[in-house]
């Protein structure tokens, strides 16, 4: 969804397409409105695939982050 945000923001005319993300559970909901020509719509659609698909490409590349070590470990920190 974050990955989206920018979109959101660009659109707030007045008469202008309006793009809405919310999620619920584990589903991204994106709502499209206002939209004069299904053209616009299309291209917008296509542009926020692709941030998807490279928010999860990301998502993907990233390694997970490591459990600190216990106690027995560095005893310069408390």
């Amino acid at each position: 969804m974050d990955a989206l945000r920018p979109d959101n923001r660009l659109s707030k005319g007045k008469g202008q397409m309006r793009i809405s993300t919310h999620v619920r559970g584990r589903t991204l909901h994106i709502t499209i409105s206002r939209c004069a020509r299904v053209e616009s719509m299309q291209s917008t659609l296509q542009d926020m695939f692709r941030c998807v698909k490279a928010a999860e490409e990301s998502m993907a590349s990233a390694k997970p982050l490591q459990k600190p070590r216990g106690r027995s470990g560095n005893k310069r920190f408390k």
